[in-house]
């Protein structure tokens, strides 16, 4: 609908309930960070295939325009899209700059998210993941498939992406990572190390020498290696940053983890290290630590337990959460907002830290 004496715009950080606020001003008023030239037109906000409108008038009520469009993004498991026709042109925090995001395949998975999240803010996307089949709504589906889904996604919002092989454990494959990103997009700024894997993850005594092998590869050797390959490119740009993903189980430890908790604190480690050493390059490197995030993982496990205790699936999720402040689960855009926050401007003088984004779970339970 055309817009009235008002206009009102859904700030780029803003999709959850608590985090939304809705912008208005008269025509004509200084825009906010990321929207730019901006006119009176068509305001929509359009996610997985639904568009809610807003009309901005003096009597619009704006609380109840807030929560719609709120609950609209917060059905999605992406970052939300937001369009303002005609006259408007969208520059992000991270136009021209680059970034690899590893374990990115899964559908509602965080590394997908992470790179939606990006290419919203104007950056160049590789997207990378093993060559493998993975589990999707009942249906085996080919994770290349998936990735070069992701990459149409992005390219259909006048984004720019490549989709590449990656198993973070062969050297060779993370050397064509850093080259093909090179070669595609010239320079290297935002390394996402969110590959990862839960191997290891049973009581302490269960555990085989194995399982503590393949969770140290994917866990810290992976991170590692791209890690090494990605600075020397970071470096001839004046800096870059890197971000690995943890969990609550880089922060504390639960029974049942063994392996994936020591290697979770072992990433925290790595990151520090990057970002003692490192710092004088101008490269950052920090650790975003998600707690229970609704995944496709995530999601199964809780159907699982459900029907294993022979209870509903809200009694789960209600016992799962109980130390959750939140008492919900957070969403994939969530863990991709920090990581945005720590790839752009506004963290330029942070490096080192971990931020959990866990809705508020103590850590150590």
């Amino acid at each position: 609908m055309r817009l009235g004496t008002y206009l009102g715009c859904l700030t780029a950080t803003s999709l959850r309930n608590h985090q939304t606020q809705l912008r208005t001003a008269q025509t004509g008023y200084s825009p906010p960070p990321g929207l730019a030239a901006v006119q009176p037109g068509f305001a929509a906000i359009r996610c997985n295939g639904e568009i809610g409108c807003w009309a901005n008038s003096r009597s619009a009520d704006k609380a109840s325009i807030v929560k719609e469009l709120a609950d609209l993004a917060r059905k999605c498991s992406i970052m939300a899209s937001v369009s303002l026709e005609p006259g408007v042109s969208k520059v992000g925090l991270l136009t021209g700059k680059t970034a690899i995001v590893t374990g990115a395949s899964a559908p509602q998975g965080i590394g997908r998210a992470i790179a939606l999240r990006l290419a919203q803010e104007g950056a160049s996307v590789v997207v990378g993941d093993i060559d493998s089949t993975l589990e999707s709504n009942e249906a085996r589906r080919a994770r290349r498939e998936l990735l070069d889904e992701l990459v149409s996604e992005i390219q259909a919002r006048n984004g720019r992406a490549l989709a590449v092989k990656l198993d973070v454990t062969l050297q060779e494959e993370v050397d064509a990572c850093i080259e093909k990103t090179v070669l595609e997009f010239g320079r290297l700024d935002v390394l996402v190390n969110n590959a990862g894997t839960l191997a290891g993850s049973d009581n302490f005594l269960s555990t085989t020498p194995d399982q503590w092998e393949s969770s140290f590869r994917v866990n810290i050797l992976g991170p590692m290696m791209l890690s090494k390959a990605a600075i020397p490119e970071m470096r001839k740009i004046g800096g870059g940053r890197i971000i690995n993903i943890g969990s609550t189980g880089s922060l504390g430890a639960e029974p049942g983890f063994g392996a994936y908790t020591a290697m979770k604190h072992g990433l925290v480690g790595l990151s520090k290290t990057l970002a003692a050493e490192f710092g004088a390059d101008g490269i950052l490197c920090n650790t975003v630590c998600p707690g229970y995030i609704s995944t496709d993982m995530h999601n199964a496990a809780n159907a699982r337990l459900a029907e294993e205790n022979h209870v509903s699936l809200e009694e789960i999720k209600a016992q799962r959460y109980a130390n959750v402040a939140l008492r919900d689960a957070g969403l994939p855009v969530d863990v991709a907002n920090a990581v945005a926050y720590l790839a752009g401007p506004q963290s330029n003088y942070v490096t080192g830290i971990n931020l959990p984004v866990t809705g508020g779970v103590p850590a150590g339970i």
